[in-house]
């Protein structure tokens, strides 16, 4: 998954108009920014896997579920760009 596919994040199908309240587009873009090349793709794999589990899960109520899964992958998102910022990495030889 690239970046310009975040817009899925969007939670519902495109009608041309994208709501600013809906769309992480721009901050899982701007936070992916923040991280090392080479972990950017893996954490935007994570996060896809973890909000398309959250999109399936039964026992969420089917409105909530847009909410919850926008919430726990971008606190998950957050987390990540703690952990692996480069001030935070051990200093390579």
């Amino acid at each position: 998954m690239d970046i310009d596919s975040a817009s899925f994040y969007r939670g519902d199908e495109y009608d041309g108009y994208e709501s600013p309240r809906l769309s992480d587009r721009e901050f899982i873009t701007e936070q992916l920014q923040k991280l090392p090349h080479w972990t950017r793709a893996k954490v935007l794999a994570k996060y896809s896997i973890t909000y398309e589990d959250i999109l399936k899960d039964a026992t969420i109520d089917s409105g909530r579920r847009l909410n919850v899964a926008r919430n726990i992958c971008n606190t998950r998102l957050r987390a990540a760009i703690e952990n692996l910022t480069t001030d935070n990495l051990p200093p390579s030889s």
